[in-house]
């Protein structure tokens, strides 16, 4: 769902770890007033729009918010900052052009194209921009950020999570994390684009929130990082009876991990052990099989390839076809086709 206002569509506060799935759009140009207004329906702690020396300017904000992450892109024809007096969430500055600069306790990081900055719930912060950088800011709600590390770990973890200020974006974990913002970024207005399917976006933040864990240094980095311990064949055969009962439902490695009992690192390594596979494509394996059925067993012309994908979780139709070739050895519509 879109809206060129977010109003009252926006469900949870970006304290809490569960928002509405369905993702939300909305954006707004005029003054710095004006934007103002977008970001107080936006955030659940006040954002102060102003121009540098809290002068007036002109700007523009979009905003795209799933699940617990909120996606910001701006733009202005004068230098802007925005200062949070009480920030709430774990906030990521990103600088695909220009330079970003944030402060925080007094310690001042710059986002480059190089390097992303990080800010903390807890305490106040500021942003500020010249007007040849269209910063991105990615707001990460901390109950669905911890819950996440939570996953991964198998223990309770007590927050907030104590982030490092900057974060390499040109190698690793933060390579991979910043492409994985670029994607979502490069969806921000593409009305037909996939970050609007619910279940597509409920796998994208997820990843955005795991993929931090891994990209930026925190207290429990070396934790996350110890081979997992070995997960038990029941462990694992809970997650295979999730899967087999419910493919079409937009499973993750951590939400399967949560319905296993184990850490999300436990149960991909059981599956490796006892399946063969990973959790994911153990679950694409079944999806194809009942796709196939479904496809064997229906008349010409009663249903699409389309609709028989997209009910059983395929949102790239090439990747769909290509996977089942590769299973069955024929197309999907060479199976709808046969008599």
């Amino acid at each position: 769902m879109r809206a060129d206002t977010l109003g009252d569509h926006f469900l949870p506060t970006a304290g809490t770890a569960v928002r509405d799935p369905s993702p939300m759009f909305a954006t707004r140009s005029g003054t710095t007033a004006e934007v103002q207004q977008l970001a107080d329906e936006v955030f659940s702690a006040p954002r102060w729009v102003t121009g540098i020396g809290g002068a007036p300017a002109r700007c523009r904000l979009r905003v795209l918010r799933f699940g617990p992450v909120i996606m910001s892109d701006w733009e202005a024809d004068e230098a802007i900052q925005v200062i949070a007096p009480d920030l709430d969430d774990y906030n990521i500055g990103l600088a695909p052009a220009g330079r970003l600069f944030t402060e925080q306790r007094g310690i001042v990081t710059t986002a480059t194209t190089l390097e992303g900055a990080v800010c903390r719930p807890g305490s106040p912060a500021r942003a500020w921009w010249r007007p040849d950088t269209r910063p991105v800011t990615v707001a990460l709600a901390p109950g669905a950020l911890e819950a996440e590390l939570e996953a991964l770990l198998g223990h309770p973890v007590r927050g907030p999570l104590r982030l490092s200020r900057r974060f390499d974006l040109t190698r690793g974990m933060g390579r991979s994390w910043g492409a994985l913002a670029g994607l979502v970024h490069a969806e921000l207005c593409a009305a037909d684009g996939m970050i609007y399917r619910p279940m597509i976006a409920e796998r994208l933040w997820a990843s955005m929130l795991g993929g931090l864990l891994l990209a930026v240094h925190h207290q429990y980095s070396d934790e996350l990082n110890e081979p997992a311990a070995p997960s038990r064949p029941r462990s694992v055969k809970r997650a295979i009876d999730a899967i087999e009962a419910d493919p079409a439902r937009p499973f993750t490695t951590a939400s399967l991990a949560r319905v296993a009992g184990i850490s999300a690192r436990s149960l991909q390594d059981g599956f490796r052990r006892h399946v063969g596979v990973t959790p994911m494509v153990y679950l694409q394996e079944v999806r194809l099989g009942r796709a196939h059925v479904e496809l064997s067993t229906s008349a010409p012309g009663a249903i699409t390839v389309s609709e028989v994908a997209h009910r059983w979780g395929f949102v790239h139709l090439g990747r769909f076809a290509a996977a089942y070739r590769r299973r069955f050895g024929l197309l999907p519509s060479e199976t709808l086709r046969e008599p």
